[in-house]
C-alpha cells in the first residue's frame, strides 16, 4: 500500500471490527506502522466500534426475554440502566466534541508572512479550525503540525493530509497566550511557523 494513500472509513471500521481479509489487513497494518493520521481515526474508531458492539448484544437479549406485567417493570430498572450507559459510551466521542465545540470551532487562517509580528487571532476556550497556507513548502501528501506555547512547550500535535496548498486541522481550546504551529514534513524537519495569539473572552 502506498504510504502517502490513506484508508478510507469503511476499510478502517472493517478493521477495527476484525472484518477486513487476511490480505488487506496485512496491508493495512503496513500502513499504520508510518501514517500517525490512520493511527488517529483508528483509535477513534477502536473506541466507538466496541461499545456499539456490546450496546447491540445487550439489547438483543433484552428483546429475547419474556414480557413480564407492569408490576414487575421495577425489575427492569438495571437493565435498562446498564444498556443507557453502553449507549452513552458508544455516542460519548461524539458528543464530548459537540460539548466542547468541535462541531462549531473559530476558523483562524494562518498565511506565510514576513516579519515576526502575531497576526492571527482567536478566543480562548474554543475549538480552533487552523486552515494552513503551504505555497512554496515540499510538496508532500500529509505534513506533522504542533502548537506550542511561547516557551516552546508542546500543547498539541497531529499528522495532516495536504489539500492542495492548503491543509485544514481542528485544535482544542487554549488558554490565552501567544502561541506558536509549526508544519513539519514526513521526515521530521521543520517547514514554516506561524505566530497565533489566543486572546482572553470578553
Amino acid at each position: 500500500m502506498d504510504a502517502n494513500v490513506h484508508m478510507d472509513e469503511e476499510e478502517i471500521e472493517r478493521y477495527s471490527m476484525g472484518a477486513l481479509p487476511e490480505d488487506d489487513a496485512a496491508r493495512f497494518e503496513e500502513h499504520l506502522l508510518i501514517c500517525e493520521y490512520c493511527q488517529h481515526r483508528l483509535a477513534e474508531t477502536d473506541v466507538y466500534v466496541p461499545a456499539m458492539r456490546r450496546a447491540s448484544a445487550h439489547a438483543r437479549q433484552e428483546a429475547l426475554k419474556p414480557r413480564v406485567p407492569w408490576l414487575r417493570v421495577p425489575r427492569l430498572v438495571p437493565a435498562l440502566a446498564g444498556l443507557a450507559v453502553l449507549i452513552a459510551a458508544s455516542g460519548g466521542l461524539w458528543l464530548g466534541r459537540l460539548g466542547t465545540g468541535e462541531a462549531h470551532p473559530f476558523t483562524v487562517d494562518l498565511e506565510a508572512t514576513r516579519g515576526a509580528a502575531v497576526e492571527a487571532k482567536a478566543p480562548a476556550g474554543r475549538w480552533l479550525l487552523l486552515r494552513l497556507d503551504l505555497a512554496n513548502l515540499p510538496v508532500s501528501s500529509w505534513y506533522r503540525l504542533e502548537m506550542v506555547d511561547r516557551f516552546g512547550n508542546r500543547v498539541w500535535q497531529a499528522s495532516v493530509p495536504a489539500q492542495g496548498s492548503k491543509a485544514n486541522s481542528k485544535v482544542p481550546g487554549s488558554p490565552p497566550g501567544v502561541y506558536f504551529v509549526r508544519i513539519h514534513g514526513p521526515s521530521g524537519e521543520l517547514l514554516r511557523e506561524y505566530g497565533l495569539e489566543i486572546e482572553s473572552r470578553r
